[in-house]
């Protein structure tokens, strides 16, 4: 009987393990819709730079970054993120003219320890000329990094669409509008031998919804 209350308890309950800037900027902005539509549901929320851990103790869903290639995992394709420079409005008013992605070398550039090359690669994809890309502020974090851009610090590297919201309310400006497709698209995972469980179910299906609504009614950078 325990055993049974127990299992009826944690049928309930829910660990979600997704990178921190795509719970912070993305899923924690609306996860009070799918707390509504299933408010029966204890959802836990784990933030982390590595992949999600699954088993006893660890996540039951998780959001991965990759080819969605994982063994004993489903996943389900989510999205594709597209790397744009960002910068707040009052920071391009007060510096030099951007008319091309060379101008965006005179300000401080802010990158992310783990990926110190996407500035080289946004830089060749945009058709600046080849040189060192100024070593600017590194950051942990990307979502620091966004941060620093808000209040002005630089440029950051913004990965669409989980900087829409800070565009579309104008704190950041994306004036060289050049989108760099990632290598590395965001699945849904779950172990497969638990894939069907209800809640697990539930969150999955909510995020395909979310993501499917805000591709659709993203406006143009």
């Amino acid at each position: 009987a325990t055993e049974r209350l127990r299992q009826r308890d944690d049928a309930d309950k829910l660990t979600v393990s997704t990178l921190t800037y795509v719970g912070a900027r993305w899923i924690v902005q609306r996860l009070g819709r799918f707390q509504a539509l299933h408010p029966s549901i204890e959802v836990s929320i784990a933030t982390s730079s590595e992949p999600a851990e699954f088993g006893k103790g660890g996540a039951d869903v998780g959001i991965r970054r990759g080819n969605g290639r994982w063994p004993r995992l489903r996943a389900d394709w989510l999205m594709n993120q597209k790397l744009v420079p960002v910068l707040s409005p009052r920071l391009l008013e007060s510096g030099p003219p951007v008319r091309a992605a060379a101008d965006l070398t005179r300000f401080t550039l802010l990158h992310v320890a783990a990926e110190p090359a996407a500035w080289r690669r946004w830089f060749d994809y945009a058709g600046a000329p080849e040189g060192e890309v100024a070593p600017g502020i590194t950051f942990d974090q990307s979502i620091t990094a966004i941060q620093a851009a808000i209040d002005g610090l630089g440029v950051a590297l913004g990965r669409t669409p989980f900087v829409h919201a800070e565009l579309d309310a104008g704190v950041l400006v994306a004036p060289v509008p050049t989108l760099l497709s990632d290598d590395e698209d965001f699945y849904i995972v779950a172990p497969e031998d638990n894939a069907e469980r209800a809640p697990i179910m539930a969150f999955r299906q909510w995020m395909l919804r979310e993501v499917q609504a805000e591709l659709a009614s993203m406006k143009k950078l």
